[in-house]
């Protein structure tokens, strides 16, 4: 269960990436989310990896890889040279880092490699989930969550839940801690889209409110 739940938070902005792709502009969107989802799920496989836990770990984990590096992908294709030039560099750094981190951990003790490998995946988990409030500031100041994803969010929230289950019915804090935190970063997104709903959807609210106020 929690297995499908981490495909279908994986496959949850979809609609967000075509409607990037049909405008042929990310809008208001951030790379961040992409990019954090794309470095979880290969620190997973690669911790997968060394602990020989190939289903459901590693497979999990291979597929957000493929998804979220597609996400990307299209991000920088109807990204304006700027963004597009940011998400390049930021993308940079974090594999290289990643890469850096690996051959580090793997070319020490053995007996540290695991322990070592999951707290690292534990801490970019959590950037992960938090990646969606890098935008916070502006949905405060423009008063639209348009550049929160709706979709993402439930999917990280049903995701988050399951998975801390798991954590605590395996009493494995690699799963609960970033799980837990993603459980309270999806519900604040969400209170964020409630509160300040994406500008598309405010002429549509003004509007019924009109037709449901009498007229004198």
């Amino acid at each position: 269960m929690s297995t499908i739940a981490a495909i279908g938070m994986g496959l949850s902005p979809i609609g967000d990436v075509l409607s990037m792709k049909q405008n042929g502009s990310p809008g208001e969107r951030s790379y961040v989310p992409y990019l954090s989802m794309m470095a979880s799920s290969l620190l997973w496989t690669m911790y997968a990896w060394q602990t020989s836990n190939i289903l459901p770990l590693g497979l999990t984990n291979l597929v957000l890889e493929i998804l979220s590096g597609g996400y990307f992908i299209i991000f920088l294709l109807v990204s304006q040279s700027r963004k597009r030039w940011n998400a390049i560099l930021a993308s940079s750094i974090v594999f290289l880092t990643i890469q850096a981190t690996y051959f580090y951990v793997t070319s020490d003790v053995p007996e540290l490699i695991e322990p070592r490998l999951g707290l690292i995946g534990c801490f970019v988990t959590c950037l992960m989930f938090l990646s969606p409030l890098v935008t916070i500031k502006n949905v405060l100041e423009t008063r639209s969550s348009g550049s929160i994803s709706k979709s993402l969010a439930w999917g990280s929230f049903v995701n988050s839940v399951l998975w801390s289950w798991y954590g605590i019915l395996e009493n494995n804090l690699f799963v609960i801690i970033p799980n837990v935190i993603g459980t309270v970063s999806s519900v604040l997104q969400l209170l964020l889209i409630w509160y300040f709903p994406p500008r598309s959807l405010i002429p549509t609210q003004q509007k019924l409110s009109a037709k449901i106020l009498p007229r004198v």
